[in-house]
């Protein structure tokens, strides 16, 4: 079972999403990860974040705030899907459909919420600020 539940903070949730994916311990967190990794191209500070977290240690308020900044610069850089890493993710149609033609802008920051929501179901905040 997952550590998130129901009634968690945004920045419980936060917590929890940053150790899962970065213990890599599955497909989709291995390809966010490096999706990651891209985003941090040219951010020394990311760059340095990303080689030096131990996702064995409690993410402290710089974890949080690398994490962040790197996952935003990646979801508004393309979508954040990979046939073969999110083969086991059970995506919606209409997520199957907009990862042939991804939209931009707004409508591609959820779009991949959506994809996060998927991978994530415990570990993203369910609420949608957007909405």
């Amino acid at each position: 079972l997952s550590e998130a539940s129901e009634g968690y903070s945004m920045g419980e949730y936060l917590l929890i999403l940053i150790k899962t994916v970065m213990s890599q311990k599955d497909d989709p967190s291995k390809f966010l990860v490096s999706r990651l990794r891209e985003a941090s191209e040219g951010y020394s500070k990311g760059e340095t974040w990303l080689t030096s977290y131990d996702p064995a240690e409690q993410p402290k308020i710089g974890d949080r705030e690398a994490f962040m900044c790197l996952l935003n610069t990646a979801i508004q850089s393309g979508v954040l899907y990979d046939a073969s890493a999110l083969s086991g993710v059970r995506l919606s149609d209409a997520i199957k459909k907009a990862v042939v033609n991804p939209p931009g802008g707004d409508k591609l920051w959820k779009l991949n919420r959506d994809i996060l929501l998927a991978i994530y179901p415990e570990e993203v905040n369910p609420d949608d600020p957007g909405k």
